[in-house]
């Protein structure tokens, strides 16, 4: 499921290293499977022996964003799945996504989307 939503770059052009794009691939596994976690780019840089410079330098150039905004479109085209599935209350979607208030996943939503949850649902 997460799979189908994220956005996977061609491996052929890019200048890293296996090992690189395989902590990558790790980073991104991780950022994925919690998304309520609030994991720091020390973490993440730390658990796989990695400069915080390196790792945000190869994240960058395999997705094409930095780390942490490539999580919050994650987060956030995963919510619109979640409500276009319409199982879910928007609260609930917003727990799913990692977001600790409503109010706030609304916001982010509306900024990234340009309407509500609820708009959006509709």
């Amino acid at each position: 499921m997460f799979f189908s939503i994220t956005n996977f770059t061609n491996h052929e052009n890019i200048s890293l290293s296996k090992k690189q794009v395989e902590i990558v691939e790790n980073v991104k596994n991780d950022l994925i499977n919690d998304l309520g976690s609030k994991i720091t780019i020390d973490e993440l840089a730390g658990k796989y022996c990695i400069s915080k410079t390196t790792l945000k330098n190869c994240f960058k150039e395999v997705y094409g964003k930095p780390i942490y905004n490539w999580r919050k479109e994650y987060r956030l085209d995963y919510a619109c799945k979640l409500i276009d599935e319409g199982s879910y209350s928007i609260t609930d979607v917003s727990k799913m996504v990692g977001y600790s208030s409503p109010s706030k996943f609304s916001q982010a939503f509306k900024d990234y989307v340009d309407c509500t949850p609820s708009d959006y649902r509709k």
